[in-house]
């Protein structure tokens, strides 16, 4: 694997953990501060986050170092 290789999968990486935050953000942004969605929607968002944290699990997996 070459130098700039790696420098462009840290950098792809890097950008996806900046998007991963920006979906977790919206994802909360439909709901009042301090508080927590209940039934369907709690349900749903609960699911929604623990897929971003298998995501970011899977970047730090994916890491070069």
């Amino acid at each position: 694997m070459r130098p700039q290789d790696i420098q462009s999968f840290e950098e792809a990486r890097s950008r996806a953990y900046d998007l991963l935050g920006d979906v977790r953000d919206l994802l909360g942004a439909d709901f009042a501060p301090g508080t927590v969605p209940t039934g369907l929607a709690g349900a749903a968002l609960a699911e929604a986050l623990r897929h971003i944290d298998a995501a970011e699990d899977a970047l730090d997996r994916a890491g070069l170092g």
